[in-house]
């Protein structure tokens, strides 16, 4: 069994879980498609997480991961490795196949094995049974069709030109992806009242058949939704 288990055993079939993965270097995060939960990931485990995106038992993947790294040089602690030296251990796996990946690769395939078992505990690797897999299939698609941004909220603080050419942006785009229904809402936080009035009157001056609803929250309306 892998640590961080949910079932699994070196011969059950495993796959990723559907998932966009944003940021960048080791400040990572993956979204799951099936339900939209955020899970914190490295820049390790986001790799495994596109190279695992079909259905394979365990030692499988495991032994994979390890053959691809070997033949790409992109073992740990060195710059490569000589095709003399690669081709010795395709040899040794070819002779020893009846041994499990740890013992044919060793410290590279501990470290998968880590990998591995933390995108377990994670629930961004599960086993992949077709019942499994079919309801991931269904689960993302849903979720892409339900993941729709519709409102995008402006945080404002005086600047009302560059607030219009914002704004007025914003509404051409949305508009031009006929994505009538979504809302722009600006939520102003000047330091005083002149300012927060110039803002509101540079939204004014939208037209009010604009194809994309734009409302304007100042000091009274964020002070009524606090009193509800």
């Amino acid at each position: 069994m892998f640590r961080g288990d949910i079932g699994t055993s070196k011969d059950t079939p495993v796959c990723a879980v559907p998932c966009k993965i944003f940021g960048k270097e080791e400040e990572l995060v993956a979204v799951r498609l099936s339900d939209g939960l955020p899970v914190r990931v490295n820049s390790r485990e986001a790799q495994l997480l596109v190279r695992m995106s079909t259905s394979r038992p365990l030692s499988e993947w495991i032994e994979s991961l390890c053959k691809e790294d070997i033949e790409n040089g992109r073992t740990r602690g060195g710059s490569g490795l000589s095709q003399r030296l690669s081709r010795s251990l395709f040899s040794l796996v070819a002779t020893a196949a009846r041994h499990s990946p740890t013992d044919i690769y060793g410290p590279l395939s501990r470290s998968y094995n880590g990998v591995v078992s933390s995108l377990i505990a994670k629930r961004l690797l599960v086993p992949s049974d077709s019942a499994v897999q079919a309801i991931l299939i269904r689960s993302a698609a849903r979720a892409a069709l339900n993941c729709r941004i519709t409102s995008l909220c402006i945080p404002a603080h005086s600047r009302p030109n560059n607030l219009y050419r914002c704004v007025s942006s914003f509404s051409q785009n949305l508009a031009r992806g006929g994505r009538t229904d979504a809302s722009i809402l600006v939520v102003d936080d000047s330091s005083d009242k002149c300012l927060e009035l110039n803002n509101r009157s540079a939204l004014n001056a939208f037209p009010s058949d604009g194809k994309v609803p734009v409302r304007f929250w100042g000091y009274q309306e964020r002070q009524r939704l606090m009193a509800n």
